[in-house]
């Protein structure tokens, strides 16, 4: 059974590996980011993105394909991406292949993630390990917002 320990604020519960996940309000904020940067229903494949299914429809790729031929100059993804995947190895090939061009474009180490990140944040087991990825994909996904749009922005501004 789970202990309470007193503190000067009244009594806290005992730290747990279920907790709520303190990113939900950045989740919505990128799952609408997301619907905005691919705008067509085909590009999200018929549906937006929800803060319910954020990390499960982010752990196939495409979508994160999708963001960096929106927001990356001269980004291709016309051969070598799996359309649908199904498969874990495609799966982490079309994230791969998404991550990387992002790392070309100057991220934070210390945001990123794998693409092993993003496959266990998609899958609905709980638990540590899957509260763990969820964290480092949301953080990962903020860092592809502020490097891909943000400074497209300024660099729109700018011109």
């Amino acid at each position: 059974m789970e202990q309470s320990s007193p503190s000067r604020y009244g009594t806290q519960p005992a730290a747990t590996a279920a907790r709520p996940a303190k990113n939900t309000g950045t989740v919505a904020f990128l799952s609408n980011w997301i619907n905005y940067v691919c705008s067509s229903e085909q590009a999200l494949g018929g549906k937006p993105i929800t803060p319910e299914t954020f990390f499960q429809d982010l752990s196939n790729g495409l979508i994160l394909c999708r963001i960096v031929q929106q927001l990356v100059p001269g980004a291709d993804f016309s051969k070598g991406i799996f359309e649908r995947p199904v498969a874990e190895r495609s799966c982490i090939a079309n994230l791969e292949k998404a991550l990387t061009i992002t790392w070309r474009q100057g991220v934070r180490a210390a945001n990123m993630c794998t693409a092993t990140d993003f496959l266990r944040a998609g899958q609905p087991k709980s638990g540590e390990s899957a509260t763990k990825a969820k964290r480092a994909v949301a953080k990962c996904v903020a860092e592809f917002f502020y490097v891909l749009q943000m400074r497209l922005r300024d660099g729109r501004t700018r011109s």
